[in-house]
């Protein structure tokens, strides 16, 4: 039986190179000693690829030949052009020096001007801070964080800071609000926050009984003492809340807080009320009509 056998494919995409050891037929390559006949499909004999190699030698030098022809073809190639190159060179060079010395130049003033406003600074009395902060346009609120931050700044101990009540308010709103938010402006030093437990001690010595507070009043009227009119519009709501009859000790207070109470309103109901078991409580809120503050008032159970 005779083997199988195919014809050699030769090499092609080399049509524009030139080799001695090949002759060009159509556009393919075949080497001068070609021989015809190889075993496998769509492959070239072993002097085929011997000049497939050479041929990609051949291709990378003209390769490299190109590169440096353009390379001089690009380079002055007279006394005429190459003094014009130079001077541009020149111009260039002198140009950049400029440049240098006038962004030193520009480099010094910028330092001596921060040195002269760090002098100032340091010169400065907190109480002078305090007045240009508080004649500046700065919403209120922010005045009092910056405030609370540069008399926090002269404390050497993390335990000696002391706050303003209103800032002592404002931080607790933000608490209650968020206090993932609190915990990370808190953290990453972005506000001069105080610590939860202050905030709780805080909410602990606060008066906190059945009735309407006065405390609560008073911090309505330093809330809306500035506001216009329009603002100061709001209604009063009142909502019931189921609460479980349960014995509960208040151990700042010392007494227990289930019974029965009107909060002062209802005197004559006090008496037989002592012993009952308080099962809701009545809410009063405030809520203003142009935004969507809400405050609680009174409470009864």
């Amino acid at each position: 039986m005779a083997n199988s056998f195919n014809t050699c494919s030769g090499i092609r995409n080399y049509e524009n190179y030139v080799c001695k050891n090949g002759e060009l037929r159509g556009f393919v390559w075949f080497s001068n000693d070609c021989e015809a006949r190889v075993n496998q499909v769509n492959t070239k004999c072993e002097k085929c690829v011997k000049l497939h190699s050479a041929l990609r030698a051949t291709k990378s030098r003209e390769r490299l030949k190109s590169s440096i022809k353009f390379r001089i073809k690009n380079t002055p190639s007279n006394i005429n052009k190459a003094k014009y190159y130079i001077k541009h060179l020149q111009y260039k060079l002198r140009f950049t020096k400029s440049n240098l010395r006038r962004t030193k130049l520009n480099s010094a003033k910028l330092r001596l001007s921060i040195s002269i406003l760090q002098r100032q600074m340091n010169s400065t009395t907190e109480d002078e801070m305090v007045a240009n902060i508080q004649n500046s346009a700065i919403p209120e609120n922010f005045k009092l964080a910056m405030k609370t931050a540069l008399s926090n700044a002269k404390r050497k101990s993390s335990k000696g800071h002391r706050y303003e009540s209103s800032w002592l308010l404002q931080c607790m709103l933000l608490k209650i609000k968020s206090p993932k938010a609190y915990t990370h402006l808190r953290n990453n030093q972005m506000l001069p926050l105080p610590h939860p437990s202050t905030l709780q001690r805080l909410i602990q010595g606060m008066p906190c009984e059945f009735g309407f507070s006065d405390f609560v009043f008073e911090q309505f009227r330093k809330e809306y003492i500035n506001k216009s009119p329009k603002e100061r519009e709001g209604v009063v709501m009142f909502d019931e809340i189921k609460v479980r009859e349960e014995v509960a000790y208040d151990k700042l207070n010392y007494n227990f807080n289930v019974f029965i109470d009107y909060g002062g309103e209802c005197e004559e109901d006090i008496e037989m009320s002592k012993e009952d078991l308080a099962d809701h409580a009545l809410v009063f809120m405030f809520k203003s009509q142009l935004n969507r503050t809400v405050r609680e008032s009174g409470t009864k159970s």
